[in-house]
């Protein structure tokens, strides 16, 4: 049935029992219901002629499940005569037996206490539904179901209503799931409920129609009807078993054991000290990895397996290294689980300076402590220390050179041996008496003075340089030709080239 038109016809509803009604467009005088006894002319609305046809007055008779029924007269109708309007009805002296729902009307005559009377009766029969449960009329709104038997009992419709509609609640509005007048067990019911997501209680509706013609058009749209509708729930009491499993070490925890159908679960996975939650299975099959882990329990035990995992631990490893890289110390090991984090201080390393942190090949930090954390893989860290020079010697320490003189430098050794920088630099105090050239001493002038070997770090040793002149040569006479001599008492006089070159004699005594 069109949902559109169901909810046109819905508009007024009256309540028998558990049992709801349409009223029709037509205003009813008085309304009857039945369920097989007579009904009285008495109870109905009478239109006593003469009367204006604009005040007739109608009657609605109301017959559960099409059952048959008659309208009587009081014994004190005298002189009664009926005369039938349309075919619905059947008239068997003093009493008229209704075959069928619709439009009913009739006349009728008759004298009391000496008074004659002409009356109309108007109005319509209808039918309305009402459910039967294991045979018996459905009462009750609720049905509870308390063990497995309870699926097979059944809900029926009366074959004698024209059309039934079975409609379950989802969300704020009903739903079809059938259509037609057959009988349904509870199993059933809910399996359709299930299929549309509603679990645990169900809310059911059931509209009936007599199929009768007393309805209109109204600009095209399908007015009023016999319409009734009943409505039921269905709620599934038995409580499942909630079985729990584990595989790793941890705990799972639920509120209670055992649950009915619809009822909210929740399942909690704690991991012991190393381990961790993984998943959750149910028949060998992965169902999740949410936790805690949320689901509404069905009509059906269950059991749910949380799996634990071994946490993995990873290898921090520091080593302790010079500024070349060479091993200072033995190495440092941390197992750490992934994920986690861990701290190194910086080694005690006598006569050493510590550099920094390196990780990756590259500075991370240079303060007393590093941390590492997240860790999810094996790791290495450097320590990285500077072995400085403690001491500088020299092969020797003093050195003689005469003005002009070169000599050769000593040589310079430091301690300790694997210092990190051995760099030796020279420098003289006083380059004008001895001056350092091309890795050589060179004697300047005369006098005293030091060259000095520094490290790096500043540690220095001394040469002492002690420069002297050369010693000199005595004078060789001069050979120098002669060109002629002329010796007189006085003197002597030589030509030496172009000059004259007189010479003093002195005579000594013999």
């Amino acid at each position: 049935m069109n949902a559109n038109i169901k909810k046109l016809l819905l508009t007024t509803f009256m309540v028998l029992s558990a049992v709801w009604f349409s009223s029709a467009q037509t205003t009813y005088k008085k309304t009857v219901r039945t369920e097989g006894e007579a009904v009285s002319i008495t109870d109905c609305a009478i239109n006593v002629r003469p009367y204006d046809n604009e005040d007739l007055q109608k009657t609605r008779i109301l017959a559960k499940n099409g059952v048959e029924f008659a309208i009587t007269f009081p014994e004190s109708y005298q002189n009664l005569s009926i005369i039938r309007n349309n075919t619905n009805i059947v008239i068997e002296g003093r009493k008229i037996k209704v075959k069928e729902p619709g439009l009913t009307a009739f006349k009728f005559t008759y004298t009391e206490n000496g008074v004659s009377y002409t009356c109309d009766f108007a109005g319509d029969v209808n039918y309305y539904g009402e459910l039967m449960y294991q045979g018996q009329a459905l009462t009750s709104q609720s049905i509870i179901i308390s063990n497995a038997n309870d699926l097979s009992k059944r809900i029926s419709a009366d074959p004698k209503m024209a059309g039934a509609w079975w409609r379950v609640k989802v969300g704020s509005s009903y739903v079809d799931i059938y259509e037609g007048t057959q009988a349904r067990t509870l199993q059933e019911l809910l399996d359709f409920a299930k299929a549309k997501g509603v679990s645990g209680k169900a809310e059911f509706e059931v509209e009936f129609s007599d199929g009768t013609s007393n309805r209109f058009y109204k600009d095209g749209v399908l007015m009023g009807g016999a319409y009734s509708v009943q409505y039921f729930s269905i709620e599934d009491a038995r409580t499942y078993k909630m079985n729990l499993l584990q595989e790793g070490q941890g705990t799972v925890s639920v509120a209670k054991n055992e649950f009915t159908a619809g009822e909210a679960v929740a399942l909690t996975a704690q991991a012991d000290q190393g381990w961790q939650f993984s998943h959750w299975e149910e028949n060998g099959q992965h169902i999740g990895s949410s936790n805690p882990l949320t689901f509404t329990m069905e009509a059906q035990h269950r059991t749910i397996k949380a799996v634990f995992t071994q946490i993995p631990k990873h290898t921090v490893t520091l080593q302790i290294v010079d500024t070349k890289g060479a091993i200072l110390a033995r190495s440092q090991q941390q197992r750490v689980q992934s994920g986690g984090s861990t701290t190194f201080q910086v080694p005690n390393l006598p006569n050493t300076n510590f550099k920094g942190w390196y990780h990756n090949g590259q500075l991370v930090g240079t303060g007393n402590t590093y941390s590492l954390s997240n860790i999810t893989q094996d790791e290495t860290i450097q320590a990285i220390f500077e072995i400085p020079v403690q001491m500088v010697a020299l092969s020797f320490t003093e050195l003689s050179l005469k003005v002009g003189e070169r000599g050769e430098l000593p040589t310079a050794t430091v301690t300790p041996d694997n210092a990190s920088d051995k760099t030796i630099s020279w420098a003289s105090d006083n380059e004008a008496v001895a001056k350092i050239e091309d890795g050589s001493v060179v004697g300047v002038r005369s006098g005293t003075t030091q060259l000095i070997a520094s490290s790096a770090n500043g540690k220095t040793a001394v040469l002492k340089v002690v420069v002297t002149q050369q010693p000199q040569q005595p004078q060789q006479p001069q050979v120098v030709p002669v060109q002629s001599v002329t010796v007189t008492p006085a003197s002597i006089t030589a030509k030496v080239g172009d000059a004259a070159v007189q010479l003093t004699a002195t005579v000594l005594p013999a």
